[in-house]
């Protein structure tokens, strides 16, 4: 072989190893960069997901908002709330045609789950149908609440009289 074939052969492998070498470099930073997109592609699907959930759940919450507050109603807030239910509760009396008369309101002392309840006694007396009627509407209050007690006697044929004792549910309770 010549020199100048055999130096254009060196020359030659040089310039192949070069290319070979770049192209290795060029396809080492693109795995690495198709790498590093596919863990940006995943983080933004994650976060896209994040922000739907709590879109979802931000459209969720307003959604239901009057549920909550329908729901909420059903329990006495605080026990300070208790005055506005005995309120509520004599106010029902005299247009149901009984005479009322609250005989104690205790706050019970906290379960163990943390449930706090308050004890109401109530007597009322009228005609047979009126004790009934009031009977039925403490019983179907629109509170988280239920009958412990509850007992009618007829004091004359025309006039009844009714003990009752209810336990009402109280979210919270103030200190």
């Amino acid at each position: 072989m010549s020199q100048v074939t055999l130096r254009n052969l060196i020359l030659s492998s040089l310039i192949l190893l070069l290319i070979v070498g770049i192209f290795g470099f060029v396809l080492y930073n693109i795995e690495a960069k198709r790498a590093l997109l596919a863990e940006q592609v995943r983080t933004l699907a994650e976060q896209q997901g994040q922000e739907n959930s709590f879109f979802r759940l931000q459209r969720i919450a307003e959604e239901s908002a009057e549920d909550r507050a329908q729901l909420q109603s059903y329990f006495l807030l605080q026990e300070g709330d208790s005055i506005n239910f005995l309120n509520q509760v004599e106010s029902l009396a005299p247009t149901i045609g009984v005479s009322l008369e609250t005989n104690s309101l205790n706050q019970l002392p906290e379960t163990k789950a943390g449930d706090n309840w308050i004890e109401v006694g109530f007597t009322y007396n009228g005609s047979r149908e009126s004790v009934n009627r009031f009977t039925n509407i403490l019983e179907h209050l629109p509170y988280v609440s239920y009958v412990t007690q509850y007992s009618v006697t007829a004091d004359t044929p025309t006039n009844w009289e009714a003990k009752i004792t209810l336990l009402v549910y109280v979210l919270s309770y103030d200190s």
